[in-house]
């Protein structure tokens, strides 16, 4: 069956039945729990409202066989809690192994780990350790770990995978901030000395309701100086990180909302990982004139693009292969729209991750006719739905419908 969804300039959009199915399944996200060891200033964790719980083992299994009908390898144990606060939390993971699917975790480092602990995670193929600077006062005030702590909980994983024969991957998160910007070529170079292959950068976002009392701001709520500041300092560590042979991965967000802010100053936009010239040419100053005329998308009180642009829809493909499994068994599409597709306590993951409500996502992301949490959403970029269904149908499928 196909849908002809609208003419988009001279073209024909049209998507097939198949567009609609998901595809394979890279690291589905379980969140054993929302209860965290820290209270870290900027985490939604401690705002109004939020609930802390855990999740509820009866249903492991249960999950563990819907994935595994997929050909999932690899599951990433995390959510807003802190999973290695759960009693007996490698019992968990290896119960995961048993199903012949691995393991990678995120985590805060903040404990000093057991020799049981250390072993879990020696094993596993990924470590994402969520860790904003290396200045120690700075982590302190922000997350209220000593560095001490995560430095050595990393030597001694290393040194166990080392005994195992095993090959553990460490990649540091930072939330992009103020506060940390100053610091962040100390950061990198410290990863780089303690085996970090990868660095995360995400974006710094702030709910409204918080806005008054959260002391720090992303780069692009910076003056303008600042920003070019930070543009200096960011091109020079990604140099450093890629001349080192390690990897990066900027969150899709951070760099349009910078280009939102250089636009309301009157200054080019960028690119980040490129070096920035802020001197802006007669084109370039005429052609973002333009950009604000026709779009309406440049606001120096805003961080996010409010008003979705003409025949646009979201750079994203984590309603096709990222399910992010909740607590209380709800199955969310991504980690930013927490809208329930279905419980694993009443129906089988794959009713519930290409059943009608998945299906009506992504036909919407396909289309452009999003909804408000997707128009809204500060973690993806811009495309074409051309581009974004090109995208989708150069994903390889999984195993369940290849099955079938």
């Amino acid at each position: 069956m196909k849908w002809v969804i609208f003419r988009v300039r001279e073209d024909t959009l049209t998507i097939n039945d198949d567009d609609l199915l998901s595809k394979e399944l890279t690291c589905p996200l379980i969140s054993f729990t929302t209860r965290c060891n820290l209270r870290c200033i900027y985490c939604a964790s401690i705002q109004p409202g939020y609930v802390a719980r855990d999740f509820d083992l009866k249903n492991l299994d249960y999950l563990l066989e819907g994935l595994k009908s997929y050909g999932v390898k690899l599951v990433q144990i995390n959510g807003h809690g802190e999973t290695t606060i759960i009693p007996d939390w490698p019992k968990l993971c290896r119960r995961i192994l048993d199903y012949d699917i691995g393991v990678s975790i995120t985590s805060n480092f903040s404990k000093k780990f057991d020799e049981e602990e250390i072993d879990s995670l020696a094993r596993m193929e990924w470590i994402i350790i969520s860790i904003d600077t290396v200045n120690r006062e700075l982590l302190m005030k922000i997350r209220g770990v000593p560095l001490e702590v995560i430095l050595d909980n990393m030597s001694r994983i290393s040194s166990r995978a080392k005994e195992l024969g095993v090959t553990t991957h460490f990649m540091w998160d930072n939330t992009l901030s103020d506060w940390v910007i100053p610091h962040l070529e100390e950061y990198v170079d410290c990863g780089l000395a303690t085996g970090v292959i990868k660095f995360i950068f995400g974006r710094l976002i702030i709910h409204e309701s918080a806005r008054n009392t959260i002391p720090l701001r992303p780069p692009s709520e910076l003056p303008a100086e600042g920003i070019i500041n930070f543009l200096q300092i960011f091109d020079k560590i990604l140099k450093k990180i890629t001349d080192n042979g390690g990897e990066y991965y900027i969150q899709p967000g951070i760099e349009e909302a910078i280009n939102e802010s250089l636009a309301a100053y009157g200054m080019p936009p960028c690119r980040l990982g490129e070096p920035y010239n802020p001197k802006m040419t007669l084109n370039e100053r005429i052609f973002q004139t333009a950009v604000k005329v026709k779009e309406n998308i440049i606001s120096k009180s805003s961080t996010i693009l409010n008003k979705t642009p003409e025949h646009r829809t979201r750079n994203c493909i984590h309603p096709w292969v990222e399910p992010f499994i909740q607590t209380d068994g709800e199955v969310w599409p991504c980690c930013y729209i927490n809208e329930s597709l279905g419980n694993i306590r009443d129906r089988k993951f794959h009713d519930i991750w290409d059943g009608d409500a998945i299906r009506q996502l992504r036909y919407e992301i396909l289309s452009g006719n999003m909804r408000e949490r997707c128009r809204q959403c500060q973690c993806r970029s811009w495309t074409s739905p051309q581009e974004q269904l090109k995208r989708v149908r150069e994903l390889p499928s999984n195993e369940y419908h290849l099955a079938k």
